[in-house]
């Protein structure tokens, strides 16, 4: 049930979020694994690898190798969640993700993160929504952006339960919570 919040206050990066979700997860489901692609300090996922270091992999700079070997992990049992500094990676993996796990049925669960950044004095924003185009190019692949960290958090544990693709982004900055934290929700539905 959908509960909205009685205050707007700012509260976690959703980054932050998605590590807190993932280490309660990984305490839970020994079958859960995670897969970083290069700045591991910085997207907070180091913390994972203190926490559960034989069920995480950085894998600097080669983003498309960290998705063949989430597919050779979803055939192992497992189930691998992999964090992309750019949304915008999702175009450098898009073979391997429509091959090896698209075709191939395995389960990969991607958290896109998408930044505002000033370079040579010019906003580039990377919420332009290439990487979600790519993504409804893969049969039965779920998509989804979170709102805040009540809905991000809902939508990891909710990957969690399922097999297939499955692709949440969201920014690297602190944002309001719209949304108490009891507050459920259903694929497929906006509210």
């Amino acid at each position: 049930m959908v509960q909205l919040s009685n205050s707007l206050s700012v509260r976690k990066e959703l980054r932050t979020c998605i590590v807190d979700t993932l280490n309660e997860l990984m305490k839970k489901k020994h079958n859960i694994v995670a897969l970083e692609n290069k700045f591991e300090s910085f997207s907070n996922w180091v913390d994972l690898k203190n926490e559960h270091p034989k069920r995480y992999l950085n894998m600097p700079v080669d983003e498309e190798n960290m998705v063949g070997i989430a597919a050779g992990l979803s055939l192992a049992g497992y189930q691998p969640f992999i964090h992309l500094f750019d949304s915008h990676a999702i175009r450098k993996i898009f073979d391997q993700l429509f091959i090896s796990e698209g075709y191939g049925g395995n389960t990969i669960n991607i958290f896109g993160e998408y930044f505002v950044s000033n370079r040579n004095g010019k906003e580039r924003v990377n919420e332009l929504g290439e990487d979600l185009a790519l993504m409804t190019m893969i049969p039965n692949s779920i998509i989804c952006e979170a709102t805040d960290e009540v809905q991000m958090a809902w939508i990891i544990k909710e990957f969690s339960q399922l097999s297939g693709i499955h692709y949440v982004r969201g920014e690297n900055k602190r944002i309001p919570n719209i949304y108490k934290k009891e507050t459920t929700f259903q694929l497929g539905k906006g509210n």
